[in-house]
């Protein structure tokens, strides 16, 4: 009777082992032929629902331990090439989330940019609902270029003013989307 009753137990370990192993981000990719870091990860939340996983990309790790992080400038000043990846964990969100948010973000961190062309061009790309097991990838090039990919694919590469350091700060500005997703990626 003990043995039948550890099977569901088992396989529950299992199971809970398997999704927890296949959450963990890589640590290590390749974009534009430059390898990147990872930095740090955690989950982007909104009220208490795991919406993505998101990690932080760098050519060289900064993590609050070593280096003065509270300084926002630190990583936007040094940060590039760069990337922020979102590993959708929620079963669908609709473009116009999408786009709000990054909307939202940049309102909140870079103002002055918000009815940039370029700005406007960068959140136009997410024209697309997203659901569990897709993967949005914004490669920051240097300040003035992202590169953003869908599920591996290129959708669009955007240039102009400062979109690199305004993407950057939709994340890890004064203003986060998620304050401890910026912990998480810092590696606080």
């Amino acid at each position: 009777m003990r043995k039948i009753m550890l099977l569901p137990v088992i396989i529950l370990s299992i199971v809970l082992f398997s999704a927890f192993a296949k959450a963990e981000p890589a640590k290590t990719i390749v974009l534009d032929n430059n390898t990147l870091l990872l930095n740090g990860s955690g989950y982007r939340s909104k009220f208490f629902i795991k919406v993505y996983k998101g990690s932080l990309y760098l050519t060289d790790k900064i993590l609050s331990d070593t280096q003065s992080i509270k300084d926002e400038e630190v990583i936007f000043k040094s940060g590039y090439p760069g990337a922020i990846k979102m590993e959708f964990v929620y079963s669908e969100v609709e473009a116009e989330k999408i786009k709000g948010a990054f909307r939202e973000g940049i309102e909140k961190n870079s103002p002055e940019l918000l009815n940039a062309d370029y700005v406007n061009n960068f959140i136009s790309t997410f024209n697309f609902n997203v659901v569990e097991g897709d993967i949005i990838t914004l490669f920051i090039k240097n300040e003035d270029t992202v590169t953003v990919f869908y599920n591996e694919k290129t959708l669009n590469t955007i240039n102009g003013g400062s979109i690199g350091k305004a993407v950057y700060k939709i994340y890890l500005g004064k203003e986060p989307a998620d304050g401890s997703l910026k912990s998480d990626m810092l590696g606080g």
